[in-house]
């Protein structure tokens, strides 16, 4: 039966949303247009397209249906299908200032957060989203806070700028993205049936996870450090924000490995998630 009210996990995830959108705007409220056109820590990107994006998808969001054509040139940065369909907001909005950008997004932002407020369907209802086709209603909308949270850091890093790593939207990325460790440790990092890894993230909304390989080769969650841990990391939210969405300054990273060393770098090797 469709339900009839907002389902609380949807609701969390769109308080997360706002929350870091919001922040996102205050920072754009205060920049030069020297400032937007700064490069941002992904490549071929300005902090005003940071917000050209965030703007297209969240378009896209209020009108599914709504199909984008637009062919982008080849760029050194565009690696797969989906850097080109997020190419594509970008580049429609490349002649614009970085106040006209955020003007827009503030628009869109409260159209989405409205819409969002009075959706009724359930997590674990498939809905269609270009380019990636069907999927979770939940899944996408964690989607939209994984993503606004990092380009929320992506602002601020170039301004040097610290913040959001200890929110609600912060919270929910850590939460998620930590369930991925299991299948990254047991097949991209191929660890042998009984070796363990354990991340230490300290620093503002600081966490710790980890994965075990059970003896049937699968990957497991830890939320607790098991003993005799084969690989340990240590590093500071910030830097965890570099490495797993794969950002320029992430060879800088701090970070501390302990045990076997092999199996740690592997980890860090593999902890990249964005695309």
């Amino acid at each position: 039966m469709q339900p009839t009210n907002p389902h609380p996990q949807i609701q969390a995830l769109r308080a997360a949303w706002e929350e870091t959108v919001q922040s996102t705007i205050a920072i754009g409220q205060t920049l030069s247009e020297a400032q937007w056109l700064l490069p941002s820590p992904c490549p071929g990107w300005r902090l005003k397209d940071l917000i050209s994006h965030l703007t297209g998808i969240e378009n896209l969001l209020l009108d599914p249906a709504e199909t984008i054509t637009l062919l982008v040139a080849e760029k050194p940065w565009v690696k797969n299908e989906f850097g080109q369909f997020a190419e594509v907001a970008v580049d429609l909005r490349r002649g614009n200032t970085g106040a006209e950008i955020l003007a827009e997004f503030e628009e869109v932002v409260a159209e989405r957060g409205s819409a969002w407020r009075s959706e009724v369907r359930a997590p674990e209802e498939e809905t269609f989203f270009a380019p990636v086709g069907m999927l979770p209603l939940g899944t996408l909308l964690w989607r939209r806070v994984f993503d606004s949270w990092a380009h929320n850091q992506d602002l601020r890093m170039p301004l040097g700028l610290s913040g959001d790593l200890d929110g609600k939207a912060a919270e929910a990325v850590y939460r998620q993205v930590a369930r991925l460790i299991p299948a990254i440790f047991a097949k991209k990092c191929a660890a042998p049936i009984g070796s363990s890894a354990w991340l230490t993230i300290t620093g503002p909304g600081a966490f710790s996870y980890g994965a075990v390989i059970n003896g049937d080769g699968k990957g497991e969650f830890l939320k607790t450090i098991p003993e005799n841990v084969s690989a340990s990391i240590e590093m500071s939210t910030h830097d965890w924000y570099l490495l797993t969405c794969g950002r320029d300054g992430r060879e800088n990273a701090k970070v501390e490995l302990a045990g076997d060393l092999n199996l740690a770098a592997k980890v860090l090797e593999n902890l990249t998630i964005t695309p």
